[in-house]
């Protein structure tokens, strides 16, 4: 269900001819009776995936909706290791090391929010863990400490007040956010997190990574991308560059 959502929601997006800022900020999306009442949405639905438009103090873009946060939590709590390595790595392109094969398991909250209970286990002063997760993964996270494991909004953790607020690195610098939807704000408007975006398009296109002569292509499509270039247009322009229609043969398939 949250995979044919997923799939609505980026099809109308693109086919509409938005770009990716939308993506990341969108208030709507497409539910079914089940998706509805996780939103906690009222009135009649039914199995038929219909258009809608979610409260923008809750929800806002594909990383606030169903799929990406039940798929990114565990069986009873959210998971803002996994939520926040997703962003910084593959959204903000933040070169974040991958973790060593035995990292233990969380320990029991004991009466603990769920935020407290990650903090402590993963930003022990001097820990090979804080190196990453401080700076990096944490602060995306915990902006998301409002959505339970199901991805249901929820004001209380344990009994406590959800703490959702965090720093998280957008543009060389920590950017105070409150929540999930104000950095879903803060990123649609985000030049590295764009220029993120073209890189992957650049992949995409040449068959390979992104290198050093490919900067320039992805800041001027980084650029237009924040501007609200849509899919059509950013890949339009990424054809006709002389980057790409120049392209070594070791490049071609």
């Amino acid at each position: 269900l949250t995979r044919q959502e997923t799939e609505l929601f980026v099809r109308d997006v693109f086919s509409g001819g938005a770009g990716y800022g939308e993506l990341l900020s969108s208030t709507k999306t497409f539910v079914n009776d089940d998706l509805a009442e996780l939103y906690g949405l009222t009135g009649y639905f039914d199995a038929q995936f219909k258009e809608v438009t979610l409260d923008p103090t809750q929800r806002r873009g594909i990383f606030t909706q169903i799929g990406f946060l039940a798929a990114n939590a565990a069986a009873d709590d959210p998971d803002p290791i996994h939520r926040g390595a997703f962003l910084a790595r593959k959204i903000a392109c933040l070169k974040v090391s991958l973790p060593d094969a035995d990292i233990p398991p969380l320990p029991p909250a004991d009466g603990k929010t769920n935020r407290e209970t990650v903090e402590q286990h993963t930003q022990k002063p001097g820990s090979l863990c804080q190196g990453c997760h401080e700076p990096f993964i944490n602060p995306y996270g915990f902006t998301f400490e409002n959505y339970d494991g199901f991805g249901r909004w929820r004001d209380t953790d344990n009994g406590h007040p959800v703490n959702a607020a965090a720093s998280p690195l957008l543009d060389g610098a920590p950017v105070p956010v409150q929540n999930a939807v104000e950095l879903a704000d803060k990123m649609s408007t985000s030049t590295a997190v764009h220029e993120c975006y073209a890189k992957y398009w650049i992949e995409f296109a040449f068959g390979r990574l992104k290198a050093t002569e490919d900067q320039y292509l992805s800041e001027t499509l980084g650029q237009d991308s924040r501007s609200g270039a849509s899919v059509k247009d950013m890949i339009a322009k990424l054809v006709v560059s002389r980057a790409f229609m120049n392209r070594s043969q070791k490049e071609l398939p």
